[in-house]
């Protein structure tokens, strides 16, 4: 997938981490979602849970 753009934050804070975390999981799923159909037998019953 398209490299996630970061911004250099030298303290972050939780709500920083949670924030770049959750697009982190988001890009994560959306290739994940794109791909399966090239690896997996039934990639409709197969779903990417990250918790």
């Amino acid at each position: 997938g398209a490299p996630i753009e970061l911004p250099k934050i030298p303290n972050p804070t939780t709500d920083d981490i949670n924030k770049y975390h959750s697009i982190f999981k988001s890009k994560l799923t959306e290739l994940f979602e794109s791909e399966k159909h090239k690896y997996l037998k039934n990639p409709e019953q197969t779903m990417l849970n990250i918790e």
